[in-house]
């Protein structure tokens, strides 16, 4: 028996066993994938919406919210973002991985993201996005938050250049992201 119902997080106390969990989903991949939550909580969640408050006043944009500020589905978009980094670099050709941080890391350590590798990753970042959006009731149309609708409903490649170095700006912070929680980007071999 499992106690997930109605829950928002889970720990594998509240899963059914594996064998039960098998029939339904990769129960390996699931473990993974909550271990990978419950590691990062809402620390990585806080510092990546800290860091975007920052550069949005920077840029002279004063209507960030900090996190403290969000309502619960804006948070949960944030977390989304955090879920979806090790989902988008799984197929084997991509050209980089998360691990935990080892102590000299290397030269496969990655620390700034920019290039091909920068825009694939926004790529899957803005997939992502839409995703989520149309999840929740969103649709396209002149950006508009009280009736759902956002221009930056489509992929990153039709995106206005303003819209793309908005994503840019979230994907650049990934290797920092994922350092607040013992994570780092490496190379693949």
């Amino acid at each position: 028996m499992s106690h997930i119902a109605g829950n928002a997080k889970f720990t594998p106390s509240c899963l059914p066993l594996p064998a039960q969990l098998n029939l339904h989903l990769d129960s390996d991949d699931f473990a993974r994938k909550l271990m990978f939550e419950q590691l990062a909580g809402d620390k990585v969640n806080l510092y990546g919406r800290n860091s975007y408050e920052a550069e949005m006043k920077r840029k002279g944009i004063e209507d960030a919210l900090p996190w403290e500020k969000l309502s619960e589905e804006q948070r949960e978009e944030c977390r989304s973002r955090f879920r979806s980094m090790g989902e988008s670099m799984r197929t084997e050709d991509f050209p980089v991985t998360i691990r935990p941080v080892t102590v000299g890391g290397g030269v496969k350590r990655i620390t700034e993201l920019y290039g091909p590798m920068l825009e694939r990753l926004c790529e899957f970042e803005q997939n992502r996005r839409v995703r989520w959006m149309r999840q929740h009731g969103w649709t396209l149309g002149p950006d508009d938050a009280d009736f759902l609708t956002s221009s930056a409903l489509k992929p990153f490649s039709e995106l206005r250049p303003d819209q793309k170095d908005e994503v840019r700006l979230a994907v650049r912070d990934y290797p920092k992201l994922l350092n607040t929680v013992g994570l780092e980007l490496v190379r693949r071999d």
